[in-house]
This record gives C-alpha cells, structure tokens and sequence, in this order.
C-alpha cells in the first residue's frame, strides 16, 4: 500500500493518559490546523476489521471490564495489539483519502510508530506518553474509567479492574516507547501536568510548525 502527499499531515500518538489530545489541541491552537482524532471512529474501523482477527472482535465484544480482568497480560495483549495493526491500517487508508491537499493534525491511541516509519514520515510524528508514575495517578481519573468504575458496585472487583488494566495500560505505553526508539521517532514524556508547555514547544519545533 502507497500513501502520497503526507506532507500536510502531522502525526501524534501515544498511550493513553499522555496527554495526546490535549497536545494535540494547543498545536491545533497554535498553528490553525484542524485535528482529526482517530478515536472517535475507531467503532467505525473495528466493525470494518476482517475475519483473520477473531480474537479482537470477540475480546472488543466482551464487556470491557470482564475482558480486563478474565484474559491473562499475554493473551490480551497479543490480540489487542493484531487488533489494534488493523485498526491503524484502516484509520490511514481513509485519512490519506480524506485529506488530500489540506492540513490536518492527526490523533490517537491507535497510531502505531511502525506504522509511521513505513510511511517515511518519522519527521511528522511525535509520540507523547506518560511515564509510569504519571500512568497509574491519572488512568484511574479519566472519565471514561470512572464512569467504568460507577457500574461496579464490588469494592474489591472495583480494585481488582483498575489493578489490571493499569497493568496492561503500562505494557501498551512500553511497547510503543520501545517501538517508537527502534524506528528512530521522536518521543516525549508526561511526568506532570506542568509537563505541557514544554512538551508543545518541542512538539512544535519537531514538526516544524513554528508560526
């Protein structure tokens, strides 16, 4: 598969809790290029993902809290991230449709730094993730986990759920670090909210976008 004329298109991804979106949000700011986040249709790509990942539509079909505690580290993680290779596949096939000839900042968990380096473009991409202190204080206050954590009435389920998906979060946020080195992409690190500022001034010289 080609992709052509990338040079529009900015690329930031990440483990969740990094701070993508919000990265994402002050380059948009600063730069007045439109974001497309990924995330948002990433149910549109897991229906259009084919047969050879059974395993990721009947994991992604699980309740999400059973599927975190039930499937063992390996396991998971291995069909999350074969699951996760289609999803990438499929979000840039539209993405390289979608903007021809205009700017866009391109966002979300489920870009892939292999991905970027087979395209050719490892200077439009930047991966942004938390360390692993900044991971476990702020997974557990995302929104999405907590409205998660409202459905579970057992405290010690309750516990049980965010122990294990800290766990796999953490083996997400060192793959793609270690993915992101090994194809030679510029990473950057979340310790602390204070992070931001600088984390949008390298981001902004890494991709060129000073105004």
């Amino acid at each position: 598969m080609q992709h052509l004329n990338l040079e529009n298109l900015y690329w930031i991804g990440g483990c969740p809790s990094g701070g993508k979106t919000t990265l994402a949000g002050e380059i948009s700011r600063i730069s007045n290029i439109p974001i497309y986040h990924t995330d948002e249709h990433s149910l549109d790509y897991g229906l259009r993902i084919n047969a050879k990942v059974p395993d990721f539509h009947r994991e992604i079909n699980m309740n999400f809290v059973e599927s975190t505690v039930a499937i063992p580290d390996e396991p998971w993680f291995n069909i999350f991230i074969t699951g996760l290779r289609e999803l990438c596949s499929i979000a840039l096939d539209d993405i390289t449709k979608l903007f021809v000839g205009s700017n866009a900042i391109i966002e979300g968990g489920i870009l892939l730094p292999e991905f970027i380096s087979k395209m050719g473009i490892e200077n439009q991409a930047i991966f942004i993730n938390p360390t692993y202190e900044y991971l476990h204080e702020c997974l557990p206050k995302q929104k999405w986990v907590i409205n998660i954590l409202s459905g579970i009435s057992d405290a010690e389920y309750k516990s049980l759920f965010i122990k294990r998906l800290l766990f796999k979060y953490n083996l997400f946020r060192e793959y793609v670090i270690e993915s992101a080195e090994k194809f030679n992409i510029k990473t950057i690190f979340t310790a602390t909210p204070n992070s931001l500022d600088n984390n949008v001034k390298i981001a902004l010289q890494h991709l060129s976008l000073y105004t």
